[in-house]
């Protein structure tokens, strides 16, 4: 089943709202969670472990870098972020971008351009997700059956050395270059 978890990470609860209402502007059934700042995110991030985290960078406790640096981003993670903030500063875009995130979006922000990240982002982690399962299950397929291979040329060996022995004690050879005399 696909992930529809979204945690919204930001200290300004109008932020959140609005955000909130930008999502339900669509049909869509996602389950929306929301924390004020990086510390309470990081606690619902690893309890629930949402597809898409939408993160503001300057909050009280711990703010968003150090959130994305305390959850260790990875291409084919099962988690997605898109930052929503007020800095347009470079630095801070650069280091999101080096941490991994999906997208930047500055606010006051659009909420049209808002529905068309989490969407692509959404769709993008979730078809990832279904790829790593069916790539687990094939690999686990042909172990299996690497497995089963083994395992008949083992029964394969031991029937032919039975035989041979079989045949050996019938004809009175010792061993396969070695007769005995009658």
């Amino acid at each position: 089943m696909a992930n529809n978890k979204i945690l919204i990470i930001d200290d300004d609860l109008l932020i959140i709202d609005s955000i909130k209402k930008s999502l339900m502007l669509e049909d869509n059934d996602y389950e929306l969670l929301s924390a004020r700042n990086g510390k309470e995110g990081l606690e619902l991030y690893h309890k629930e472990k949402p597809v898409l985290v939408l993160l503001d960078l300057h909050m009280p406790v711990m703010g968003g870098v150090e959130f994305l640096e305390e959850i260790n981003l990875s291409p084919s993670g099962p988690s997605g972020v898109i930052v929503v903030s007020g800095s347009s500063d470079d630095e801070d875009i650069k280091a999101c971008i080096d941490l991994g995130v999906n997208s930047f979006i500055e606010k006051p922000f659009n909420s049209y351009e808002l529905i068309i990240q989490v969407k692509h982002v959404i769709a993008f982690k979730n078809i990832q997700q279904e790829l790593n399962e069916k790539s687990e299950t094939e690999i686990s397929a042909r172990q299996c059956s690497s497995e089963e291979q083994q395992e008949g040329q083992q029964s394969s060996q031991t029937f032919a050395e039975g035989t041979r022995n079989a045949s050996a004690d019938i004809i009175g050879i010792e061993s396969p270059l070695h007769f005995t005399s009658f």
